[in-house]
């Protein structure tokens, strides 16, 4: 199954290959993202070729499980990109935060003081990561994203 192009893809372990993927759903879509970046860079078109290559860069016990797959056999790449996708629950990773855990969040740092700028931009980050999510997830509204900023803050 391995032909000139799927050849020069970079050795499992490289500088530029992909970090072996073990089944950590937060490291799938990076992964995968990461795998068809290097497989256009090296000219790896074929289905045979991207199915036949990406278990060089998995966990031996994650490619015993893609050999399984009909869509890694059959060889087709979109499917079994799509099957990557939900057995290793990438979905999980779109759903990080709701927004109890925002209120959750503000109630604990507004009781907090905040005596230094360190501490105010650490308390800023933390907002971000969770409100900022959440705000692009369209789980919030600007309106309350401003709104839970400022109930943040200890008086």
């Amino acid at each position: 199954m391995t032909t000139l192009s799927t050849l020069s893809m970079p050795n499992p372990g490289s500088k530029v290959a992909p970090t072996k993927f073990k089944g950590n759903f937060s490291e799938v879509k990076s992964f995968l993202k990461h795998y068809e970046k290097l497989c256009d860079y090296h000219n790896v078109s074929l289905d045979s070729e991207r199915c036949g290559s990406i278990t060089q860069y998995m966990s031996h016990h994650v490619t015993k499980f893609i050999e399984g797959l009909v869509s890694f056999r059959t060889p087709n790449w979109n499917t079994l990109k799509a099957d990557i996708l939900k057995y290793y629950d990438a979905d999980l990773d779109t759903k990080r935060y709701k927004q109890k855990d925002l209120i959750t969040y503000v109630k604990t740092m507004r009781d907090k003081k905040i005596p230094s700028l360190t501490t105010w931009k650490k308390y800023v980050r933390g907002f971000i990561c969770i409100g900022g999510w959440l705000e692009q997830a369209n789980k919030l509204t600007s309106e309350e994203y401003a709104s839970y900023f400022w109930e943040g803050i200890n008086k």
